[in-house]
């Protein structure tokens, strides 16, 4: 189920994005003619200028509030010139500041590093369907091209950038950042943020009142992850869940843009960089990108949440399109598991046998997901009584505090900015989407039917896969036989150590089992193909406790080491059996440590509520030092308990 976008629709994003260039920094004083240039370069004009200055005031909101900007009165003058003080300053930590060394006199060059830039993007994207770069793969079909060239300007240009060390910038490009006075986000944050908005405004009513921000979650997440025996169970859930999340993202990505996903961020993901090489474009050959990731695939590295800005109106549709994509994700990989133990059983598999399995993956695997997820209409002056209603003092009451000093200061200085405070109670507006999204699961509207039988020897609550149908008064005897001959079938097919004996799956815990099978040999084209193709053998935790033996031994052989290992499990000897006498294992070698770390509180960090940074310390020394003064006391109450 796609999303219905008016034609251009990318064109104009792409527009949003580059409203500032991407050296803006370097040099405030014509960067908006910058911007135009870069803009040419890809064919286009800035259209609809008042309502992407809209969407970038609500970002700036977003990202660091209302402060002075350049002035030649020094007494209203809050601007900073990076190049002579180029620092930069964390959002969540207490540290002052980094200064940036090597800032050289070419480097300084304004211009000279705009015209690279230029020249570097008619090369490597290209002006046009056809016209250089990897356009040429996308000749006769611009709205593809389109939207490519946005996903690729978003999640890989940066990298780009800084390995080809344009302009001299090198990894700066990476950090470069929005705004000289808060040099704590980047400017690639702060131009998706406002072509985000700004499509959310297209897609919507054509204002700040249709902003939405939702916040999607996949479950169940202990019951899917925490019911395992193997270490190949616990690793094959965690990335089976993390690639939920991002198939529920990748719709987001696909009809939105990637710009509208807040959290978590996309850059330099494995699995997005596989999706962008492979299933994004479909190019292949010498016109194909080239991207930066070289990261193990394996790292489940998506949580079971994600956050995103949306039309408010267009909630129930998104919300409905993104379930229904990750139900049709998590199908194909069941049928996928499904298919390859009909065709591992072959002729042990009857027809009828077949078809009651499945029945059974249907029944236990279509409804196990629990999908939920709340969106609310950012908050704004306007919306006052609602969040004192739906939250507590609490929850509202600091930043509604920064949010009026804010604006004291703004009509106080007579600035010509009208301060909704849509962007700048972004927080406010998150904590109410989660404290509505917990309230949601609280209503408990997921349950399963009750299942019969025996059950899973793994999750205690589906019961047990079997190739018949049962009957009501069937005997136990009779059941149980029928069930222990077809895992005795399903066994032979496989590793010893892929099934204990006696071990009998339900089909939900059998995709976590096999997944890693089923997708190499069977769906190669599948995005967690690099991410299963090299796992199919797991260490058993003896085997992980003698790692630093092997090492030390210089034993290298696999068989060898599995060897010793049963060796050492089944022996109540400190030095068992091992092939070489003179390899003597030590007492240490027995034991290893798990470390088991909880994102508990990770939420109260996004949130902002338990974060060491301050106004203070993300802004640059110079400005808070003006702006502490008796220039600008009235500013220093907010910015330093903020």
């Amino acid at each position: 189920m796609s999303l219905q976008v008016p034609e251009g629709y990318w064109d104009r994003k792409m527009i949003a994005y580059m409203h500032d260039p991407l050296d803006k920094v370097l040099k405030i004083q014509g960067h908006e003619s910058r911007s135009s240039e870069l803009l040419k370069t890809f064919g286009m004009d800035q259209p609809l200028e008042h309502f992407w200055k809209l969407a970038d005031g609500i970002a700036s909101g977003f990202e660091r509030g209302q402060v002075p900007s350049y002035s030649k009165d020094p007494n209203k003058n809050g601007a900073v010139d990076f190049l002579s003080r180029p620092v930069l300053t964390h959002p969540t930590s207490a540290g002052r500041s980094l200064s940036i060394a090597g800032l050289d006199d070419e480097t300084k060059d304004v211009e000279y590093i705009n015209d690279c830039l230029v020249k570097y993007l008619e090369k490597k994207v290209g002006m046009e369907p056809g016209k250089g770069g990897y356009s040429d793969a996308f000749s006769g079909d611009p709205d593809r091209f389109s939207r490519a060239r946005f996903f690729y300007t978003h999640l890989a240009l940066r990298f780009r950038l800084a390995e080809d060390d344009v302009g001299g910038l090198g990894a700066l490009w990476h950090r470069l950042p929005a705004d000289s006075r808060f040099p704590d986000h980047s400017i690639w944050q702060h131009n998706a943020l406002c072509s985000a908005l700004y499509s959310c405004m297209e897609l919507g009513k054509g204002s700040e009142n249709d902003l939405g921000l939702m916040v999607f979650s996949v479950g169940p997440v202990q019951e899917f992850i925490a019911k395992a025996r193997k270490l190949k169970d616990f690793w094959s859930g965690s990335v089976i869940l993390s690639w939920l999340a991002f198939e529920g993202i990748r719709w987001v990505m696909e009809n939105l843009g990637p710009d509208h996903v807040l959290y978590p961020s996309l850059i330099d993901q494995p699995l997005i960089s596989t999706y962008l090489a492979t299933e994004g474009w479909k190019i292949k050959g010498e016109h194909a990108p080239q991207f930066w990731n070289q990261q193990p695939k394996e790292i489940a590295s998506f949580p079971n949440k994600f956050l995103c800005v949306i039309p408010y109106h267009k909630s129930q549709e998104i919300g409905t399109a993104i379930s229904a994509q990750i139900k049709r994700a998590w199908s194909e990989l069941k049928e996928h598991v499904l298919g390859y133990v009909c065709k591992q059983m072959g002729k042990d598999l009857e027809q009828t046998g077949k078809e009651s399995l499945e029945k059974m993956f249907s029944r236990q695997s279509d409804n196990f997901w629990d999908m939920q997820w709340a969106c609310v209409n950012m908050l704004s002056r306007e919306t006052r009584k609602e969040m004192e209603d739906l939250l507590p003092k609490t929850a509202y009451e600091e930043q509604w505090g920064v949010f009026e000093k804010f604006s004291e200061i703004i009509e106080k200085k007579g600035w010509n900015y009208q301060n909704t405070g849509v962007g700048t109670l972004y927080g406010t507006s998150h904590n109410l989407a989660q404290s509505t999204l917990a309230a949601r699961k609280n209503l408990r509207s997921f349950f399963r039917p009750e299942e019969p039988g025996l059950k899973c020897h793994i999750c205690g609550e589906f019961e047990a896969a079997h190739d018949f149908e049962y009957y009501q008064g069937m005997p136990a005897r009779e059941y149980k036989e029928k069930i222990d001959n077809f895992w005795e079938r399903l066994r032979s097919k496989f590793h010893e150590a892929d099934f204990k004996e006696n071990e009998r799956l339900c089909t939900v815990c059998l995709v976590k089992r096999l997944s890693a099978y089923a997708i190499k040999n069977e769906v190669q084209e599948h995005i967690l193909y690099d991410t299963f193709k090299s796992n199919e053998r797991y260490p058993s935790t003896t085997e992980m406790a003698l790692h630093d033996f092997f090492v030390r031994e210089n034993i290298k052989s696999e068989k060898e080491r599995k060897r010793i290992a049963q060796s050492l499990y089944m022996s109540t000897d400190i030095d068992p059996d091992v092939s070489d006498k003179d390899k003597k294992l030590k007492s240490h070698d027995r034991y290893y440590a798990i470390l088991l770390m909880d994102g508990d509180k990770m939420g109260e960090l996004i949130n902002g509520a338990n974060i060491d940074s301050t106004w203070e310390s993300v802004m640059h020394t110079d400005i808070y030092q003006r702006l502490a003064g008796e220039r600008f006391k009235d500013f220093d109450p907010v910015f330093r308990n903020a």
